[in-house]
């Protein structure tokens, strides 16, 4: 008898071992999940043109506005006008705002303004380019007719009229752009 009860007992505990393993192997377990997201591809080129020229081609903006008018032109008359586009071209798969910043700028040599189509643009404010889409802005530049800064006649050094650059940003992180309405964020 004392027999039968110590392998009563030992079924018993063995029994309940075998029930508390599988219950635990049951709310228990092992999950992996690798989630992976591709991120779209920002891509911008810039092209340029003379709309002082007939028949003036799109050719990449290489960054030097400078050294192209020195190319073009052996000497700048006071009152001269300089008309120019830009192409902002959206080669990536996000969409993407643009403004620029102007730096280097003497108001005093000569007038500079930019344009998206009829409109003034103004340092600051955004245009929307979607991807696979291009957006163009035309800047003017006229020479001032009567200069007092006459140094600028008696050196053969070149004067910079202007620096600008274009920053680009994700679109949805813009709130209001100049050539659309914002979409959505959520339908």
């Amino acid at each position: 008898m004392k027999k039968a009860l110590l392998s009563a007992i030992a079924m018993l505990v063995l029994a309940l071992t075998l029930l508390a393993g599988s219950t635990f192997a049951w709310f228990s377990g092992n999950f992996k999940n690798t989630n992976r997201i591709k991120f779209g591809e920002f891509k911008v080129e810039l092209e340029i043109r003379d709309l002082d020229k007939e028949g003036q081609e799109w050719y990449t903006y290489n960054n030097s506005l400078i050294e192209q008018l020195r190319h073009e032109r052996e000497a700048i008359q006071p009152g001269t006008v300089f008309t120019k586009q830009l192409k902002v071209k959206n080669t990536g798969n996000i969409d993407v705002a643009f403004t620029y910043k102007l730096s280097n700028y003497d108001s005093e040599l000569g007038e500079l303004k930019f344009y998206y189509g009829e409109r003034r643009y103004y340092e600051g404010e955004h245009i929307y380019v979607e991807a696979g889409a291009e957006e163009v802005i035309t800047f003017i530049y006229k020479v001032s007719e009567d200069l007092t800064d006459t140094s600028v006649y008696n050196t053969k050094d070149w004067h910079y009229i202007f620096d600008f650059e274009l920053d680009y940003i994700q679109a949805k992180a813009v709130s209001n752009f100049i050539n659309v309405n914002p979409k959505p964020l959520f339908n």
